[in-house]
């Protein structure tokens, strides 16, 4: 087990945050979704009703793209928009770079989207460290309407209208 240096994680704080501002920075200029998906947007415009336990398992973090009820505390990418959020983060960050077990996260899955339903700390960090998966408890909801992480809410609503469309 490699411990990190004491600084370390202060300065991987600040460095996520300066990627944070850069990159709603830029996403509002290129007109890109800059908030994470709303789980609670999403399933009322799809209709979701039933979700069931899939299973405890490794998940790619490029697929985690929302959350339930925290979308605006982190950018897309989850990375930490405000201050408030420092203590725990950092706290999380010093035991997943010293190598310490952490619980699994959380999430919902629509499509090939994962939403955190606990646990957005964690995959924040996890991403900032470069890790590329993260152990989840996942409960899967079931859509005809095919969701993408770099979708957004127009872009669901659209491809809902179309399945729609196609139904009648």
């Amino acid at each position: 087990m490699t411990q990190s240096s004491p600084g370390a994680g202060s300065l991987r704080w600040r460095e996520a945050r300066r990627r944070a501002f850069v990159q709603d920075t830029l996403d509002t200029l290129r007109r890109r979704p800059t908030d994470l998906l709303s789980f609670e947007q999403v399933s009322h415009k799809l209709r979701l009703e039933d979700a069931h336990y899939a299973d405890l398992q490794e998940v790619p973090l490029e697929q985690i793209a929302g959350s339930v009820g925290r979308y605006s505390d982190f950018t897309r990418a989850f990375l930490p928009r405000t201050d408030r959020l420092q203590e725990r983060w950092q706290n999380i960050e010093r035991l997943m770079a010293a190598g310490r077990q952490v619980p699994p996260v959380e999430l919902y899955r629509v499509g090939d989207v994962f939403f955190v339903r606990d646990g957005n700390h964690r995959v924040s960090v996890a991403r900032q460290l470069g890790r590329r998966t993260l152990r989840a408890h996942v409960w899967e909801d079931d859509t005809s309407v095919p969701l993408q992480p770099d979708s957004d809410v127009d872009d669901l609503l659209c491809r809902l209208a179309r399945a729609e469309f196609l139904a009648e």
